[in-house]
C-alpha cells in the first residue's frame, strides 16, 4: 500500500488521498471454473493433420503422440508423416494421464533429411481435444512456453493437478491448434502475436536447413546455449533454453529471427525479454490491487473501487460485469484465500457506522456470495487494515495500517486478537503480512523501516524496534520462502531486502539491486525460491535469485526487468500452480499473466511457497 506514516489519521488520510492522485499521475466466454479433471466424454481413437516446416510441409518425420499425467508421459502412438506432411496415427488409451501432445522428430522440409528438427504441440485434456491439427513452429513455441514447468530432463510432459491441466489450457490462448496460427485471446484487446511469431520465426531457419552442422542450426545452438550451459541439439531443445531464461540475449536472437519471415506480424524491434503474456480485463476490475489463487487455479482480485474480481485459470472473467459487491467492500488493499475456498479482503475504510470509518474485513465464498454480513467483520483491532494472510488453522491475520496493530480473527471472522489488536515488536504502519511454516506472523512496517515477527498466540518475536538492517527503506510488501526467510519490497530503495528466519538481516545495507528494480511495491517467491517484485512507477517484473542459490539477490531478469502487455502501474503479483505469474494492473483495470515463467506454487498459498 503506497501511504505514509503520519501520526493524525485524517491528515494521513488525506495524503494518501493525494499521494496515490499523484502516482497514478506518473509517467472471452466465462465459465464457473477451469475443471482439472478429465471429463467423461468418449476417448478419441485418432489424432491426424499436417506437419510444417519453415513454411514448407516436413515429409518422413517420425509423429509420436503421447499422454502426460502427474508423475509421468508414455507414447500412446507413432506414425509417420507422407510426402504432403499427413498424418494420421491411431492411439490408444491414455490410461488415466490426462493430456495428450504430438512431438515430430526429423523429416525433410525441402532441404533434405534434417535430425535437428524437433516439433511440438499440447492439445489439450485426454478426453477433449482437437483433430485435425497442425504441428509447425508456432504450436511449438506455444507449448513450450506455457508447459516449461513440467518438461522433464527428457522433455517429456508429466506434472500433478490442476497446474498440469491449467498450464495446457494455456496453450490454446497462444496458438489454434486447428491451423497452427495464433489463437483467439492473443489476437484481442492490447494482446499481440508478434513476440511469438519471431520465436517461431527463430526455429524455422533451423528446420528448413539441412541439418544440424548447417549455419542457420549450429547459430541457433550457439546463441541459445546458456553460460555454462549444454548446447542444445535440435529446435525443442533450443526453444525450451529461451523460455527457461527469457532474459537470453534479446539482441542476437532478434537479429537471427529476422532471417526467416515465415510468421507475421513479426516484432520490429529486439524486445527487452522472450517472456509472452497476455493480458485479461472484464468482471469488474477497477483499480485492482492484490491478488490471491483458489485450489482450482482461478485468480481473485481485490479492487480500491469497492469490488471483487474472479478469473478463471485461462483468463476468462467469472464475476459479474460488476464485479462481486456490497459486504462492507471498499478501498481494498489486501485479499487472501483459505483452506476451504473462501476469500478473505481487507477495506481500508468503512462508512462511519461501521466500526467508526475505521474499515472492516469481508468474507466471500467460492462463488461470490458475501458471508460476512452487509458490513464485514471489524472485532479484534480492526483499524484501517490493508493486508492480510491465513495461517495453517485458517486463522486470518490483518495487518492495520491505522494504529499499528495486528488484528487475529478465526475461520467463522470472531476475534482472537483483544479490541486493541496485538501490539509491540515494533510495529508501525504496517502495510504488509505472512505467516512462514510455523505459524508465526512476520509484518512489513513503513514507520520504522523495519520488520515485525509474532507468535502464533500473537505475543511480539521481534524486539522493541523490529529487526532492522539489510537495506530497508520504506518497505512496501514482504513475502517468506520455503526456508522462512523473509524478503522485503523497498519502494524507496529500489531494492529487495533479505532477512533470515532469526530477523538478522541477510542482504547488505543498501540491500539487493539490479534486475530492473526501481519502486518495487509487491513482491512474491516461487517454489524454487526465486524471488519476483513489480515495479509500480515503470511497470515492469524483476526476478532474482532466492536464498537457497548459488549467488542469492542477483539478478535473473535483465537491467529492464521482464515487460508483458498491459502492464501499468502494477501492485500485486501471485503465482500458480501452472507456473505462471500473475499482476494486477492499477493504472489500466487489468490483470497481465507471464506465461510459465516461474516455479508452481500450490494454492491457495497458506504458510511459504511449496511445489503442488
Amino acid at each position: 500500500m503506497l501511504v505514509m506514516p503520519i501520526e493524525n489519521r485524517a491528515l494521513r488520510r488525506r495524503l494518501l488521498a493525494i499521494l496515490l492522485a499523484f502516482l497514478l499521475a506518473t509517467p472471452a466466454i466465462a465459465t464457473r471454473d477451469h475443471r482439472a479433471d478429465a471429463a467423461s466424454s468418449p476417448l478419441a481413437s485418432i489424432v491426424s493433420g499436417v506437419v510444417q516446416g519453415d513454411g514448407r510441409t516436413i515429409a518422413g518425420a517420425t509423429i509420436t503422440v503421447r499422454a502426460g499425467g502427474a508423475y509421468a508421459s508414455s507414447p500412446i502412438g507413432n506414425g509417420t508423416s507422407d510426402a504432403a506432411g499427413n498424418f494420421s496415427v491411431p492411439i490408444g488409451n491414455p490410461g488415466g494421464r490426462t493430456i495428450i501432445y504430438v512431438v515430430v522428430k526429423g523429416g525433410d522440409a525441402g532441404a533434405g533429411p534434417n535430425p535437428a528438427i524437433k516439433l511440438i504441440a499440447v492439445l489439450g485434456l485426454a478426453t477433449g481435444f482437437v483433430s485435425p491439427i497442425v504441428v509447425n513452429e508456432r504450436t511449438t513455441i506455444a507449448s513450450l512456453w506455457a508447459m516449461a514447468p513440467f518438461f522433464s530432463r527428457q522433455v517429456w510432459i508429466a506434472g500433478p493437478a490442476p497446474g498440469l491441466q491449467n498450464a495446457a489450457a494455456t496453450v490454446a490462448n497462444l496458438v489454434d491448434a486447428s491451423t497452427g496460427g495464433a489463437a483467439n485471446a492473443i489476437l484481442s484487446g492490447i494482446n499481440s502475436p508478434g513476440k511469438l511469431n519471431t520465436l517461431a520465426n527463430l526455429l524455422a531457419g533451423c528446420v528448413g536447413s539441412g541439418g544440424p552442422t548447417s549455419l542457420q542450426c549450429a547459430t541457433l545452438f550457439a546463441k541459445t546455449t546458456p553460460p555454462l550451459g549444454v548446447a542444445p541439439v535440435n529446435t525443442l531443445k533450443a526453444a525450451l533454453k529461451i523460455a527457461r531464461h527469457p532474459a537470453m540475449r534479446p539482441n542476437a536472437l532478434f537479429k537471427l529471427a529476422q532471417k526467416a519471415a515465415v510468421f507475421s506480424p513479426s516484432l520490429a524491434t529486439a524486445p527487452a525479454d522472450w517472456t509472452l503474456g497476455l493480458n485479461y480485463t472484464g468482471g469488474g476490475l477497477d483499480q485492482p490491487t492484490a491478488l490471491a489463487l483458489d485450489a482450482r487455479g482461478n485468480l481473485w482480485v481485490a479492487n480500491y473501487s469497492d469490488r471483487v474480481s474472479e478469473f478463471s485459470p485461462v483468463g476468462a472473467a467469472i464475476s459479474p460485469a460488476a464485479g462481486f459487491i456490497g459486504g462492507g467492500l471498499a478501498e481494498s488493499f489486501g485479499i487472501a484465500v483459505d483452506s476451504t475456498g473462501d476469500i478473505w479482503v481487507t477495506n481500508e475504510q468503512s462508512a462511519l457506522s461501521i466500526n467508526g470509518g475505521l474499515g472492516s474485513v469481508t468474507e466471500l465464498a467460492s462463488d461470490g456470495a458475501i458471508l460476512s454480513g452487509q458490513s464485514g467483520y471489524t472485532g479484534g483491532g480492526v483499524d484501517f487494515p490493508v493486508a492480510v494472510a491465513i495461517d495453517s488453522s485458517d486463522n486470518i491475520w490483518i495487518a492495520n495500517f491505522g494504529d499499528s496493530s495486528l488484528t487475529e480473527l478465526n475461520a467463522a471472522g470472531a476475534a482472537i486478537s483483544p479490541a486493541a489488536g496485538f501490539g509491540g515488536g515494533g510495529l508501525s504502519f504496517p502495510v504488509g503480512v505472512a505467516i512462514d511454516s510455523h505459524d508465526h506472523a512476520w509484518v512489513a512496517n513503513q514507520g520504522n523501516d523495519s520488520v515485525s515477527k509474532f507468535a502464533p498466540s500473537g505475543v511480539a518475536i521481534s524486539p522493541p524496534a523490529g529487526f532492522i538492517g539489510g537495506g530497508l527503506d520504506f518497505p512496501q510488501a514482504l513475502a517468506l520462502d520455503r526456508d522462512n526467510n523473509a524478503w522485503v519490497a523497498n519502494l524507496y530503495g529500489n531494492s529487495l531486502s533479505l532477512l533470515g528466519r532469526d530477523g538478522v538481516a541477510v542482504s547488505s545495507s543498501k540491500g539487493y539491486t539490479g534486475g530492473g528494480l526501481l519502486f518495487p511495491d509487491g513482491v512474491a517467491v516461487d517454489s524454487a525460491g526465486n524471488v519476483w517484485a513489480v515495479n509500480f512507477h515503470i511497470g515492469t517484473i524483476s526476478e532474482i535469485e532466492g536464498a537457497q542459490g548459488l549467488a542469492p539477490g542477483s539478478p535473473i531478469s535483465g537491467t529492464s526487468g521482464f515487460t508483458a502487455p498491459g502492464i501499468s502501474k502494477p501492485y500485486g503479483l501471485a503465482i500458480d500452480s501452472a507456473g505462471n505469474l500473475w499482476t494486477a494492473n492499477f493504472a489500466t483495470n487489468s490483470v497481465t499473466e507471464i506465461i510459465g515463467v516461474a516455479a508452481p506454487v500450490r494454492t491457495p498459498r497458506i504458510g511459504p511457497p511449496i511445489a503442488p
